[in-house]
């Protein structure tokens, strides 16, 4: 292992919170600055780290904090020592925070057993990814943009519904469950105002989903396999007339 590889071997899990600045010194040597200036770094990574998540999740953010006091701290730890590649790049470090959530509840380590927090985590990064998108995708494969500009999502909670309560009062009870299917994307068409970003959600009929795996290649299976190619067809034109899709 060289000096560098060895320096970051014993430095990443100090910056974030797995060891302290003793155990670094006594590895590393002592700190020319001082072991107060050095342990600065640590508390600098974990600002840094809880304002990206707290930016890119604000409502959840809230939520959290209002349902399980504390929890959010502890979440943005444990977030940050599981990710910490990504951590390198702020434009990349909240990509699986939702997988994250997933993941927790499915192992029983997070309250309640509900999927609401994953959900609402997921819709947030898919209207991010949505806003940031390249204009015109990198190649013709991706004409549409699919999980770039397009996101097709599945969720066992009225998701927008709910979000939009939560923009209105931070005091809106949680959903029940209720499954919905969900386009979230920014519109081919330009928006009637330059201040407006063009994201929209659209909950998509059987004809529209089935006229969404077509157009990515997918095999269509179970009710979509029973959709009428004419059916198919007027469901492609809605979604390109809404702004969903390219014209074919």
């Amino acid at each position: 292992m060289s000096g560098l590889e060895r320096s970051y071997a014993e430095l990443a899990p100090f910056l974030f919170g797995e060891r302290e600045v003793e155990a670094v010194e006594r590895s590393l040597g002592p700190s020319p600055s001082g072991p107060d200036k050095l342990d600065f770094y640590r508390i600098l990574v974990a600002r840094n780290v809880n304002k990206i998540l707290s930016e890119l999740y604000p409502l959840l953010r809230a939520l959290l904090e209002r349902e399980h006091p504390g929890l959010w701290p502890e979440l943005v730890r444990a977030y940050a020592r599981a990710h910490r590649s990504d951590a390198r790049d702020p434009n990349l470090f909240g990509l699986q925070f939702s997988a994250f959530l997933a993941h927790r509840r499915e192992t029983g380590d997070a309250p309640g057993d509900s999927a609401v927090y994953e959900e609402i985590a997921d819709y947030q990064m898919c209207r991010y990814l949505a806003a940031s998108a390249p204009e015109s995708p990198p190649s013709s494969d991706a004409r549409d943009g699919f999980e770039q500009r397009v996101f097709i999502r599945g969720y066992t909670h009225p998701i927008p519904s709910f979000v939009a309560a939560l923009r209105r009062s931070g005091d809106a009870p949680l959903p029940e469950p209720r499954p919905i299917t969900l386009i979230v994307y920014r519109s081919l068409i330009p928006p009637a105002r330059p201040a407006l970003s063009g994201l929209a959600t659209h909950v998509p009929t059987l004809a529209e989903v089935a006229a969404l795996a077509e157009r990515q290649g997918l095999t269509l299976a179970g009710p979509l396999a029973s959709v009428e190619p004419e059916a198919r067809a007027r469901g492609l034109a809605r979604l390109v007339e809404r702004g969903v899709l390219n014209p074919a």
